[in-house]
């Protein structure tokens, strides 16, 4: 049965994570093939859901209908840049993807992958109260096979001879409703205080960034 299908919700994170030279992407788990209305380059895609391969296809290069428990489709090119944005978290075993994800870098290729935080502490605290629900959307999404810390995260990566070159914690303050009125440079400061303190408490979600740790990249 074929699950929901969401508009796209674009990740600034990830977004703005992209190098400006970039000329080729290739978009693991494209959904709609949104990321072609932000960034005007060469992106080829790939989806399990049949509804979003008819969509995709018509906005990004190529779009190929695979399941990524599988890793990649054969006779990719190489790609400046590789996202997984809110993947890995859908699949059992992300290690085949992995080593196929390497296989499609060149020496200064970039992988970026967004993953959903699933001890925020709005979860925490859930969990500490006994719920433990799963829904059709977020963090508790119920298609999630896997959750990541910042921590647990960063050594799927490494232990996958992936070398993260950057990572950050993303998202918004606590009590949005009411801290959304503060001036934004405000607002990019205690974020800033937060996530120091800790990614893990007040992430939301978490950017990885990372090169193939096999190639020898120029700097």
């Amino acid at each position: 049965m074929e699950r929901n299908i969401y508009s796209y919700v674009p990740n600034y994170a990830v977004i703005k994570s992209i190098p400006r030279d970039a000329t080729t992407i290739l978009d693991i788990g494209c959904g709609n093939g949104g990321l072609a209305d932000f960034i005007s380059c060469k992106i080829d895609g790939i989806t399990i859901s049949e509804i979003e391969y008819n969509l995709a296809k018509q906005k990004l290069n190529k779009v190929f209908l695979y399941n990524l428990e599988n890793g990649l489709p054969d006779k990719l090119e190489k790609y400046d840049v590789i996202i997984a944005s809110h993947v890995l978290e859908h699949i059992a075993y992300p290690e085949k993807l992995l080593l196929d994800v390497k296989k499609v870098m060149h020496k200064n290729s970039i992988f970026i992958v967004a993953l959903p935080n699933f001890v925020h502490y709005k979860y925490r605290i859930k969990i500490c109260f006994g719920n433990f629900n799963y829904e059709n959307s977020g963090v508790m999404d119920y298609t999630h096979l896997r959750w990541y810390t910042f921590k647990s995260a960063l050594q799927l990566l490494q232990n996958n001879d992936l070398y993260v070159i950057n990572s950050f914690a993303d998202g918004k303050l606590p009590f949005y409703r009411v801290t959304k009125k503060i001036p934004e440079i405000f607002q990019k400061l205690i974020k800033k205080v937060l996530f120091f303190i800790s990614k893990g408490l007040f992430g939301a979600q978490f950017i990885l960034i990372a090169r193939n740790k096999n190639l020898k990249f120029n700097n």
